[in-house]
C-alpha cells in the first residue's frame, strides 16, 4: 500500500471513530454496540402513541388538523424517525399492543421448559407429528396449565432435534402387522438369528438384485450460466425421448457383469414383466453365481417368489424378499443414485451410446462404496 493510500485508509478510519463517538457508542459486554436511546423501550413506545392520540393527524379530523408523523418524531422529547412513530400507531391500531411480543432469544439458546415439559413436548410431537407451534402453546397451558410462547416452543423443539420435515407418503401396507412382523424377522435375519427357512445370513454371500430405468431426454443439463437480468435459452432440433430399462446385480465386492438392458417396448411388453425378468434371471444371473448364493430381491409385481425360488434350488441359489416398501434394507439403490449422478455428468456420451457408456459407468462403482453401502444397510456379519 502506497503512503497516500494509506494515510487515506487512516483518514477514513478516524473521521469514522469520530462519528461514533459523536453518536454516543457505548460497547457491550459481549463485544457489540448499541447507542443508548435508540432501543426503544415499552414505554417510550406507549408515550408516542398516547401523544399522538392527543395531537396527531387522525383519519376522523378535518385535513391539516394535528400533527403529523414526521412532526411528532421531531420533537425533542421523542427525536425518532417519523417511520418509527407510524409503525408505533399502526401496530397499536391493529394489535392494541405498544411493542411486538418478546422474541425470547436465538432458537439455539436453552430451553425455557424444564425436564417433565420437555418430555411431554417429546411425547406428544410422537402422537401428533403435524402440530404447529400456536397448537403446542394452546396444548401445554390446557394440560399442563404452563403459560409459553411460540418462541420458547420453537427452541425446546430445536434442543429436542425436533426438526420440521416435509412429509413423505408411504404405502399403508407399510405399516401392516403381518409387514411389520416381516420387518422385525427380516432384522433378526440380519444379525445372524437363525429363522426357521431363510439360509443363514453370511456377508459374502449376498447378492441383491433390482431395477432401474434412464430416459435418454433427462441426459441433457437444463442448468447452465447466462448474464445477468436475462434469460437461459436453448434453441435445438426435438429428439424423441427413448426409456431404457437396466437390471443390475451387486455384492460387498462391487457390481456383478450380469447387468442388461433393453428399451421401452421390446418383446415382451411395456417395461419389466415377469417373463422377461425370468429370461434374465435363470439364463444370465444363476449361471454366474456360486452354490450357497442369497439373492435378496424386493416385492416387485414381476418378481414371481415362487418361479424364482424354484429356479434358485436348481443352482443351489437361495431367494429372500425383503419386506414391501422397505428400499433401506437393499444397498444397491445406493449404487443406482451413484450411477445416475455419473450418466447426468457424461450425458454426451450417454446419449451418443447409451447400451456401451451405461454399464461401462455400472460396472464402474467403485468396490469400497459397495462394502460400505451394503454395511449401512445392515448387512455386518
Amino acid at each position: 500500500m502506497s503512503n497516500n493510500s494509506h494515510s487515506a485508509f487512516c483518514f477514513v478510519v478516524t473521521r469514522f471513530r469520530e462519528l461514533f463517538d459523536m453518536a454516543n457508542v457505548v460497547y457491550n459486554v459481549n463485544g457489540g454496540v448499541y447507542v443508548p436511546g435508540r432501543a426503544y423501550d415499552w414505554a417510550f413506545r406507549a408515550r408516542v402513541v398516547n401523544y399522538w392520540m392527543d395531537h396527531g393527524q387522525h383519519p376522523w379530523l378535518a385535513d391539516g388538523a394535528g400533527l403529523s408523523f414526521d412532526a411528532i418524531a421531531a420533537l425533542p422529547g421523542f427525536q425518532c424517525d417519523g417511520r418509527t412513530v407510524k409503525s408505533y400507531v399502526h401496530r397499536f391500531l391493529a394489535t392494541g399492543e405498544f411493542a411486538e411480543l418478546p422474541r425470547g432469544g436465538h432458537r439455539s439458546s436453552p430451553p425455557t421448559l424444564s425436564y417433565p415439559q420437555l418430555v411431554y413436548l417429546r411425547c406428544i410431537t410422537r402422537v401428533h407429528k403435524f402440530m404447529t407451534l400456536a397448537d403446542y402453546v394452546n396444548t401445554i397451558r390446557v394440560e399442563l396449565g404452563i403459560h409459553t410462547s411460540e418462541p420458547a416452543v420453537c427452541r425446546a423443539l430445536h434442543y429436542l432435534k425436533l426438526t420440521r420435515k416435509k412429509k413423505v407418503t408411504v404405502a399403508q401396507e407399510k405399516f401392516t402387522w403381518t409387514n411389520l412382523n416381516k420387518y422385525v424377522m427380516y432384522r433378526l435375519w440380519q444379525k445372524g438369528v437363525s429363522i426357521m427357512g431363510a439360509p443363514q445370513c453370511t456377508r459374502a454371500n449376498l447378492v441383491f438384485i433390482d431395477e432401474f430405468a434412464v430416459k435418454t431426454s433427462s441426459c441433457v443439463p437444463d442448468v447452465g450460466r447466462c448474464a445477468a437480468n436475462t434469460v437461459l435459452t436453448d434453441v435445438g432440433q426435438y429428439v424423441p425421448s427413448t426409456k431404457l430399462n437396466w437390471i443390475s446385480a451387486m455384492t460387498a465386492h462391487g457390481m456383478l457383469p450380469v447387468t442388461w438392458g433393453f428399451p421401452n417396448g421390446v418383446g415382451l411388453g411395456n417395461g419389466f414383466s415377469a417373463p422377461l425378468f425370468e429370461l434374465w434371471f435363470i439364463n444370465v444371473l444363476l449361471p454366474s453365481l456360486w452354490q450357497g448364493a442369497i439373492v435378496v430381491l424386493d416385492n416387485a409385481k414381476f418378481h414371481r417368489k415362487d418361479s424364482l425360488r424354484a429356479a434358485g434350488a436348481i443352482f443351489d441359489v437361495e431367494v429372500v424378499f425383503v419386506p414391501s416398501y422397505s428400499p433401506e434394507l437393499n444397498p444397491i439403490e445406493w449404487a443406482f443414485g451413484y450411477i445416475k449422478f455419473e450418466i447426468a455428468r457424461h450425458w454426451r456420451h450417454v446419449r451418443a451410446d447409451p447400451f456401451n457408456e451405461i454399464p461401462r459407468i455400472i460396472f464402474g462403482v467403485p468396490p469400497l462404496s459397495c462394502s460400505r453401502w451394503v454395511t449401512g444397510c445392515g448387512y455386518e456379519l
